[in-house]
């Protein structure tokens, strides 16, 4: 895991597109709120 963080849900920098090869997930947070988004980001470990 690279990065975790609760942002706004009109935060869109979280899913714009990088020169990286990574993964994002997004989920609602609190569980069925949208209220913030709760975003993990992962890179591969070689």
């Amino acid at each position: 895991m690279v990065d975790l963080r609760v942002v706004s849900p009109r935060d869109t920098r979280v899913v714009a597109a990088t020169d990286e090869d990574r993964l994002t997930l997004t989920t609602c947070n609190p569980i069925g709120s949208a209220a913030q988004r709760l975003v993990v980001v992962a890179e591969l470990d070689e």
